[in-house]
């Protein structure tokens, strides 16, 4: 990592111009733009390309996440009285938002075949409540309270842009899949951002676009577990607080936070039925 580019990157933050993928996407595109805009990975077909068994887990572990988060907005717009009839423009902000999704379903499954990775395995049922199927979970309202829907498909898309970051470090030496990975991850945090938009358009003004610390603005282990690290200062090894003299609020914002394999299982494994 540059130093001297991080600095003006940082500088930049400061001005209120973009300083890094999330907060950029959000600066440059407009809410509306940013979900009516073709997926990034759409425009580009999924390369075959040499995968080890480590880089097949963590397609199998992004094959789980994608389905968890298809899953759980398809059958959130199949609910008869979860939207605010007052607001019908959330209602398709998710519409948007869920065809997204089986899109970048339909391409991790693509990328999996192409690299030869058995999905056999990658859970179909889930637990939208976070209970693993065997009692309510911390979401037990998800389906009957608007708010609380809100809640965790956030913390869900959040999450998914610190897990796909966390996979695009660890696969090495594999252009097709990291490119692939790239798309989703950006895909993944214009969705995260518009979602937390909606949030604090109901009420919780504080959340912004970004993540700032590891606050996610949900009281729950899960959701807590989800965030945690988020609030890191330290980037190539350096404190860029104290190279800069920004606050640590802005330092946050700046950066998604990767998440190892082992972090994203855990919390995948609250919502998988077993």
């Amino acid at each position: 990592m540059n130093l001297c580019r991080i600095l003006d990157t940082l500088a930049e933050v400061e001005s209120h111009t973009p300083a890094t993928d999330r907060r950029g996407l959000i600066s440059y595109c407009a809410p509306k733009l940013a979900l009516t805009a073709l997926p990034l990975f759409s425009f580009v077909k999924p390369g075959r390309a040499q995968t080890t068994e480590d880089a097949g887990e963590l397609l199998r572990m992004v094959l789980t996440h994608t389905r968890l988060e298809s899953s759980f907005l398809e059958l959130a717009l199949k609910q008869a009285n979860l939207f605010p009839v007052s607001q019908p423009q959330d209602r398709t902000c998710i519409q948007v938002i869920s065809g997204n999704k089986k899109a970048q379903l339909s391409f991790v499954e693509q990328m999996m075949q192409s690299a030869g990775v058995d999905a056999s395995t990658v859970p179909h049922q889930f637990d939208f409540t976070g209970g693993k199927g065997k009692a309510p979970g911390p979401f037990v309202q998800v389906m009957e309270d608007y708010l609380s829907f809100l809640s965790l498909a956030q913390m869900l898309s959040d999450f998914g842009v610190r897990a796909l970051k966390g996979a695009i470090i660890s696969i090495k030496g594999k252009g097709e899949l990291v490119q692939g990975l790239l798309q989703l991850q950006a895909t993944e945090a214009r969705h995260a951002a518009r979602l937390r938009q909606l949030r604090s358009e109901h009420g919780l003004a504080h959340i912004k676009p970004w993540i700032t610390q590891a606050a996610g603005g949900i009281q729950n282990e899960i959701a807590l577990n989800a965030y945690a690290g988020e609030d890191n200062i330290l980037q190539g090894g350096f404190d860029l607080v104290q190279l800069t003299g920004l606050s640590s609020d802005l330092i946050s914002e700046a950066f998604d936070e990767p998440l190892g394999t082992a972090g994203v299982w855990a919390i995948l494994g609250n919502f998988v039925q077993v």
